[in-house]
């Protein structure tokens, strides 16, 4: 048994270093959010509500679905994100030399 935690605890220490190391070459998009405006908020805080008020109100409802709940505030404000951004012109990166 204590073999296989070991085991474990390797693998997963391996797998970490090497996703750090892969994770290098990756860039976040470019996302400003001083000029983001205050509707973007609204995702947040009804995700907050939803965690807060959710089992509160229908408590049974809730903990049957609390996940899909979640996902759709998620993917609403992903879909919402991906538009604004599709819409918007891409800069280039200025080369200087």
């Amino acid at each position: 048994m204590r073999d296989r935690r070991r085991r474990s605890a390797t693998r997963a220490a391996a797998l970490s270093l090497a996703l750090s190391f892969a994770s290098t070459q990756a860039e976040a998009a470019p996302l400003d959010g001083a000029h983001l405006s205050l509707w973007w908020a609204f995702a947040f805080l009804g995700l907050l509500a939803s965690i807060g008020l959710g089992p509160l109100i229908a408590e049974r409802l809730w903990h049957r679905h609390y996940g899909k709940i979640a996902f759709l505030w998620a993917a609403g404000l992903s879909l919402a994100l991906g538009c604004a951004s599709a819409t918007k012109p891409r800069s280039r990166p200025s080369r200087t030399r």
